[in-house]
């Protein structure tokens, strides 16, 4: 799943909590999504870091931010269909 795939679901409404911009710092201008957990707090996903650019499914990319968060035991996440 790419981060594409996180504007998409943002855009339609389907996932809310999620900021989508451009990272001001990054000289290459690419597009940056914040989801902000149950918790309040904020994970950025880039690919300007060494994170990963894209996710094999859905399963790895919830593991992936909520090891990022520390919130493996808590988190929760509503997609709307």
């Amino acid at each position: 799943m790419q981060l594409s795939v996180f504007n998409e679901l943002a855009k339609s409404g389907a996932i809310t909590g999620v900021i989508i911009s451009v990272d001001p710092s990054d000289e290459r201008k690419r597009t940056v999504v914040d989801l902000t957990t149950v918790f309040g707090k904020t994970v950025r996903l880039t690919t300007a870091t060494k994170k990963p650019r894209y996710f094999k499914n859905t399963i790895q990319a919830l593991d992936t931010i909520s090891s990022q968060t520390g919130e493996l035991k808590n988190v929760k996440v509503k997609i709307k269909s």
